[in-house]
């Protein structure tokens, strides 16, 4: 057996299947230390979108590959304030958490052309997915994870 066929082994025997890991809350809009720098007031926009991949391999390369190519992109949009991606670890189920200055900021984001390609290209590697939008104020960002799925579960989410 490979050394990559035990550990597959060994997390599944773990019951780490169905866990999921999210890279940490990062963004020219965002310190650690002193929360949001970006500059202005109010109330700021969590946009989340949840998916659920289709077991074709090809699909999910594609689809991987348009979230990774977004997420590069995300610096240069104006309100951009930062971002998280999450996913399962041997599941099919992958979240993304954007924080905009407002709600103009972050549509004009999901009509721009890399992500009107990603939608286009990568779509067919969806089996389900939902969005939904979270209003915050400035010192309560970054949302957690579970803030942020609790979003979808108010919905009646029907990826469940």
């Amino acid at each position: 057996m490979t050394r990559f066929a035990m550990t597959l082994a060994l997390l599944s025997f773990l019951g780490l299947e169905g866990c999921a890991f999210a890279t940490g809350f990062q963004g020219p809009g965002y310190d650690r230390r002193n929360g949001v720098t970006l500059p202005g007031e109010g109330r700021l926009v969590v946009g989340l979108t949840k998916a659920v991949l289709r077991d074709d391999g090809a699909l999910r390369s594609t689809f991987w590959d348009y979230v990774f190519k977004v997420a590069d992109s995300l610096p240069e949009r104006p309100g951009f304030v930062g971002y998280s991606l999450r996913r399962e670890v041997f599941g099919k189920q992958a979240w993304t958490m954007t924080v905009w200055s407002d709600e103009a900021s972050l549509a004009a984001f999901v009509e721009s052309d890399l992500h009107q390609a990603a939608i286009r290209d990568a779509m067919g590697a969806l089996a389900c997915v939902r969005f939904a939008r979270v209003e915050v104020a400035r010192a309560e960002v970054p949302i957690s994870w579970d803030r942020a799925l609790a979003a979808f579960e108010a919905q009646g989410d029907p990826c469940a």
